[in-house]
Parts: structure tokens; C-alpha cells; sequence
């Protein structure tokens, strides 16, 4: 369970990084 939940926080991490990232392209 633990482990899930922490693979869970490092994808969303990885998301909100790239969707930051596009939106410096974007801008």
C-alpha cells in the first residue's frame, strides 16, 4: 500500500513538472 501511494505522489510530481514545463513553452 505504501508503496503504491508513493509511486502515486511520484507520477503526479512528474505530471505537474511537465505540464509546468509546456506551460514555460507556451508562454
Amino acid at each position: 500500500m505504501l508503496l503504491i501511494r508513493s509511486n502515486i505522489a511520484g507520477h503526479y510530481n512528474i505530471l505537474s513538472y511537465c505540464s509546468k514545463s509546456l506551460r514555460w513553452i507556451y508562454i
